[in-house]
């Protein structure tokens, strides 16, 4: 199947040089087709005829006067041409000549002169040959290319059928989040949420719902609700757990720390700028009976903390600048020299100059015990302090000292009857429509 495939025509008065010829060509390595030997009684001449010289490699011509006067020979030279399929001239030597027209055709073709040897005439098929599967492949090529293009251009508009029907998807959900006048059922919100969860713009369109104030109780509520059924998804999916951790010097900045639980161990000296966290949680402290985890010299500075979790956390000479927490849980029991402060902004780069704790819960209860030497708590406001912070709609549950708050503002908070408010509101700080709850 290999071998180079050869159409010989002829005419039926040169069958002897013909069946000469083919003898040569197979010698040489050829598989030569001749109508005399290979169509059967009964089968379709010129079917036949048609369908090998499209399957052979050229069609080698024995022009001899009677050669050139057949219509048949004719016809096949012109298929061929059609078929762009490598013509060979193998003159007898008698100068016959085809008709006009086809000389023209065929001006360009090969002529070898045969006298029973011609010991070029494999060599020129040879070249042939090559130059068919050159051909071959070319065409081969470009289908395979066009093939591809229309199928990336198939799979592209797909895709972009499909991204804008989430994107509507995802609108039309918002909006109806948005125009809400009840509270969507937990069955209800997680059956809307399931085929989007993994569509971020949802998720960013549901927390600027959710932190927008001029918003209705209702809609942020059920934005509220989106958010906890698209985190409980990725919670299971995505969330790591840290043990052992030790984790010093680290500098981070422009990106998302997200889905990660660090339950024991210590993270030291870490410095972070212009983050995104997003569901962190930092597990309780290191006990006489049991480990934990402990945080030291950290800075964050003009971070976003969404749902950030602090578990009673060691905390020592830990610093929030600028920064925003939502639906945080902070629970400060193990703090000494942590501090949420508003500062200037700064000039290297672009950054607000508030902190902001909204959505959240804040407790304190015992204060951690702390070796001598390793930081100075001579007064109260070295413990904790909240220096410019604006507290929007956050619950402060446990035991707090006036000397902890300074210049900031509460927003719709609620506090335990322990709180001492009226001397909190003497150091520059301002409360409005927050209320006192019981413990």
């Amino acid at each position: 199947m290999f071998e180079p495939r050869i159409f010989l025509s002829y005419s039926r008065l040169d069958s002897s040089q013909a069946d000469a010829l083919a003898a040569h060509l197979a010698r040489s390595g050829f598989s030569v087709w001749i109508d005399r030997k290979e169509i059967l009684a009964g089968d379709d001449f010129v079917h036949a005829l048609s369908n090998e010289l499209q399957r052979s490699d050229a069609l080698v011509v024995l022009l001899t006067a009677s050669s050139a006067a057949s219509s048949w020979c004719h016809a096949e030279i012109q298929r061929a041409l059609a078929r762009r399929i490598a013509i060979i001239l193998v003159e007898d030597g008698t100068k016959a000549r085809l008709p006009d027209a086809i000389e023209r055709l065929l001006r360009d073709v090969q002529r070898v002169t045969w006298t029973g040897g011609a010991p070029d005439l494999a060599v020129q098929l040879q070249r042939a040959r090559r130059r068919k599967r050159l051909r071959l492949a070319t065409r081969a090529a470009v289908l395979c290319v066009a093939v591809a293009g229309l199928s990336g251009l198939t799979l592209l508009t797909t895709s972009s059928i499909n991204d804008l029907n989430t994107r509507k998807q995802v609108q039309r959900t918002l909006a109806e989040a948005a125009a809400s006048t009840s509270v969507w059922s937990g069955d209800e919100t997680r059956a809307r949420m399931r085929s989007l969860s993994h569509e971020p713009d949802l998720s960013s369109g549901l927390q600027a719902l959710f932190a927008d104030i001029t918003q209705t109780a209702v809609a942020r509520s059920n934005a509220w609700q989106a958010l906890d059924a698209l985190r409980e998804g990725r919670e299971r999916e995505r969330r790591t757990f840290l043990r052992g951790v030790d984790w010093k010097g680290a500098r981070l900045a422009d990106t998302l720390w997200a889905h990660t639980t660090y339950t024991d161990g210590s993270i030291r000296d870490l410095v972070a700028r212009r983050m995104r966290v997003a569901g962190v949680v930092f597990g309780a402290a290191p006990s006489s009976s049991k480990s934990g985890l402990a945080l030291s010299g950290i800075r964050f500075d003009d971070s976003d903390l969404w749902f950030l979790r602090i578990d009673g956390t060691q905390l020592v000479d830990v610093e929030f600048a600028n920064s925003k927490f939502r639906g945080a849980q902070l629970d400060l029991s193990g703090a000494a020299g942590v501090r949420f402060v508003s500062k200037p902004a700064s000039q290297d780069f672009l950054s607000s100059d508030v902190s902001i704790i909204e959505d959240s819960w804040i407790s304190q209860g015992q204060s951690v015990e702390i070796e001598p030497g390793v930081i100075d708590l001579s007064k109260p406001e070295q413990e904790i302090l909240f220096d410019g912070v604006v507290f929007s709609r956050v619950r402060f549950d446990g035991h707090f000292k006036p000397a902890w708050f300074r210049n900031s503002h509460f927003n719709d908070c609620v506090f335990p009857v322990s709180f001492p408010l009226g001397a909190v509101l003497k150091n520059g700080n301002f409360n409005a429509n927050s209320v006192v709850a019981g413990n």
